[in-house]
Order: structure tokens, then C-alpha cells, then sequence
């Protein structure tokens, strides 16, 4: 299994830190925040044009 670079906790099935207090694992959580945004706003902007 892979471990994180920074901190050296493994990394879960996405590849991502399960290191809560770890800078990559916090990176990986906005990421996927802002991921999830823009997938809402496409969904959102594809229905409005039907």
C-alpha cells in the first residue's frame, strides 16, 4: 500500500491521505470539495438549457 509523502500515513483506495491533520489530505479534501461544485453547477447549467 502507498503511503503519503509528507506524513507517512497510507493513503486510502483514492490515493488520498487518511491523515486528517496532514497538509496533503487537507489539500485533497478542498479539491474534492471544489470537484463536487463544479460537477453541481454543470448538472445545473446542462438542465437549465433543455
Amino acid at each position: 500500500m502507498a503511503r503519503c509523502k509528507f506524513c507517512g500515513k497510507k493513503l486510502d483506495d483514492a490515493g488520498y491521505c487518511t491523515n486528517e491533520k496532514c497538509p496533503e489530505s487537507i489539500r485533497a479534501k478542498i479539491m474534492q470539495a471544489a470537484a463536487q461544485e463544479e460537477t453541481v453547477k454543470n448538472i445545473t447549467t446542462t438542465e437549465e438549457t433543455k
